[in-house]
């Protein structure tokens, strides 16, 4: 399984909500994702949006990052 980024430090919500459903949208199936965000706002719509379509993930806040992470089995 490889690892696929998406650095979304320097966006805000909207569009940082945008990008991401996008990022996994298109991701193939059997990589594991990570989607770096600083805005808390949008790490939340990052992580209610993965909450609605049933995706296992884990989230690890630090002073100014978060990490999302998960894999898209399918």
């Amino acid at each position: 399984m490889s690892d696929t980024v998406l650095d979304l430090r320097q966006q805000r919500c909207p569009l940082a909500l945008l990008l991401a459903k996008r990022f996994v949208a298109q991701a193939p199936a059997k990589v594991s994702l990570r989607i770096e965000v600083q805005d808390r706002s949008s790490c939340q719509d990052i992580e209610r949006y993965l909450v609605k379509h049933n995706f296992c993930y884990s989230i690890e806040h630090n002073d100014s990052e978060s990490v999302i992470s998960l894999n898209k089995d399918n």
